[in-house]
């Protein structure tokens, strides 16, 4: 169920910047600035949910190695 749930994060992270009026550019500028070195192109994966496939896979295929 944590999956299901999980998924809302990158809706909650798009509404919380298109209210603060960033767009995706700016907002992973700010970030770099803050020391982050997240490219808009992995943050556009978080946004749109992508990112957590790929997560899933690879914290299973970790979990399987133990």
């Amino acid at each position: 169920q944590w999956f299901i749930q999980d998924v809302n994060i990158g809706k909650n992270l798009r509404s919380l910047r298109e209210q603060h009026g960033y767009s995706q550019y700016r907002l992973v500028i700010k970030l770099h600035l803050m020391g982050s070195n997240m490219s808009r192109s992995t943050y556009s994966k978080i946004e749109t949910a992508l990112g957590i496939y790929e997560f899933c896979l690879l914290y299973t295929s970790d979990a399987a190695d133990d």
